[in-house]
């Protein structure tokens, strides 16, 4: 009887085991190709030209939302069906980005720091050599370049304008530059948030190439321009011109608004050999569910360039600014420069 008990213990005790094994084996196995790591090259530039986080969805949204260049009026305001985009109208202090209109433009901001983060730290798990060192630099070159964009469209929106005098004091953006979500979220100061941006597109500017294989991805000339554009609103207008000087030596293309028919509804291609870099941002309910009114300063300001106007904006009406116009409310503190727009 002794001798039975230990024989059948031993055989339990072998079929757990083989059981265990058997279950680590089949936990090991991604139940979803999603669920893959990205392992070499190829996988992080597949992640890098996923378009629909990476060039679309930008929170320039909210720019064009709240800017001041056109009107809505009440009765085309009140039929908007995002209260968000109502809000951000009207600039409201609250409830923006309310939690029921997913995913918000925080998240996709963010979103796409998190995209180049996943490359980033991708890059550090592989060995740069001889043989894959134009491929390694420009997967590196698009992330910083796309993380730099991605800060520097919601530093736009959520901070204020930069001031070199108070930029150190004032509150800038949470830097997450890992993808660790166990670390906790601290608002850099605006200093900090616009360094991070020129240290990320310094480094692009010399990891990319001159011509991206597709005009979708990043390159050097998409890189000066949007340097320049950073130094423009930091107030450093020698180094703006000189980033932009840079650009257009790469790439000079233009686009001849002449070429352009302004009868139809969207005179501008989706991508032309004159484009350096396609992208767009989320466009706002406003522009679909509504028909907005463009303000008579807005309109004045490019009457010169009658070549322009017509493919920007088509007149209507001819009828002064409604009384019944949706109104604005003063800026919040947090406001206290006018809304800027971004691309």
């Amino acid at each position: 009887m002794y001798t039975y008990t230990i024989k059948r213990s031993l055989w339990a005790l072998l079929l757990l085991a083989c059981t265990l094994v058997a279950c680590e084996d089949f936990l090991e196995e991604k139940p979803d190709g999603k669920l893959a790591v990205p392992s070499s090259l190829e996988d992080l530039q597949a992640l890098l030209d996923y378009v629909n986080v990476l060039n679309y969805n930008s929170p320039a949204g909210s720019s064009e939302t709240s800017a001041d260049d056109y009107y809505l009026t009440t009765d085309a305001w009140a039929a908007l069906f995002n209260e968000g985009e109502q809000r951000k109208y009207t600039w409201a202090e609250d409830n923006l980005f309310h939690i029921d209109y997913y995913p918000n433009d925080w998240y996709s901001a963010y979103e796409r720091v998190y995209y180049a983060n996943t490359v980033l730290e991708g890059l550090q798990r592989l060995a740069r050599t001889p043989a894959n060192a134009a491929a390694w630099d420009q997967v590196k070159g698009q992330a910083l370049y796309h993380r730099a964009q991605a800060l520097l469209n919601a530093a736009f929106v959520w901070t204020v304008a930069y001031d070199e005098a108070t930029a150190a004091t004032d509150l800038g953006l949470p830097l997450r530059l890992s993808t660790d979500f166990g670390g906790r979220s601290v608002r850099a100061s605006l200093q900090e948030t616009y360094g991070q941006i020129l240290q990320d597109l310094e480094q692009a500017t010399a990891l990319l190439p001159v011509t991206a294989r597709h005009v979708m991805r990043p390159s050097a000339p998409a890189a000066h321009a949007l340097l320049a554009r950073t130094l423009l609103v930091m107030g450093r207008y020698a180094e703006a011109g000189a980033q932009a000087d840079r650009s257009l030596q790469l790439y000079d293309r233009l686009l001849d608004y002449n070429t352009l028919d302004s009868a139809v509804s969207f005179p501008f291609p989706r991508s032309t050999r004159r484009s350096c870099r396609k992208a767009r941002s989320a466009p706002p309910s406003r522009s679909t569910s509504a028909r907005p009114a463009w303000t008579p300063p807005s309109i004045a300001c490019t009457r010169p360039m009658t070549c322009e106007r017509p493919c920007f904006s088509r007149r209507t009406q001819t009828a002064p600014r409604p009384t019944g116009a949706a109104t604005r409310a003063t800026p919040p503190s947090l406001r206290a420069s006018p809304p800027m727009k971004s691309t």
